[in-house]
């Protein structure tokens, strides 16, 4: 019989494989093309508070999150404009990385990408935003991001600071 010393460098190295599995990856690395300096691409539609628009300027507690976020990876934002349904067909064909729209948890949308965990609750509604499919490693990033503004109580029902 092999003793458990014996085995355990194989034990570590079969670890290691599995655990490879769990570390969040992007399928087109979006994380890495942001990081490189590549524009966060951001399809939104106007819903106050989430998301407005005045002028040229995208406003509300969904943008000023999302700056934080690029601030935080060192890149800009390109802002595109549309409907709900154009932005989803827009994200499908990797046109854009996410979509901000005030969007809640029960969002129709849900199955054409990754939503992020809940960020805020108003009226009885959880919201989110909707990551392009495959990009784990950017969907984790933004979730820690959201997740780090809701504890420090920077989120919260219609508006963003503390």
């Amino acid at each position: 019989m092999t003793s458990l010393a014996g085995r355990l460098p194989a034990l570590c190295l079969i670890s290691l494989f599995f655990l490879a599995g769990c570390i969040p990856q992007d399928s087109d690395d979006t994380l890495t093309r942001l990081r490189d300096g590549g524009a966060l691409r951001i399809g939104y539609s106007v819903h106050p508070p989430w998301v407005e628009k005045q002028g040229d300027t995208v406003s509300g507690i969904e943008p000023v999150l999302l700056r934080r976020f690029a601030e935080g990876l060192e890149t800009r934002i390109a802002w595109v404009e549309g409907s709900e349904a154009t932005l989803v067909e827009k994200l499908r064909r990797g046109e854009i990385d996410l979509i901000a729209a005030g969007l809640d948890s029960k969002t129709p949308w849900a199955s054409q990408g990754g939503l992020t965990q809940p960020f805020a609750e108003a009226g009885g509604k959880r919201h989110v935003m909707l990551v392009r499919g495959g990009e784990s490693a950017t969907l984790y990033a933004l979730d820690r991001m959201l997740l780090a503004a809701r504890r420090a109580g920077e989120v919260r029902a219609g508006k963003v600071g503390r």
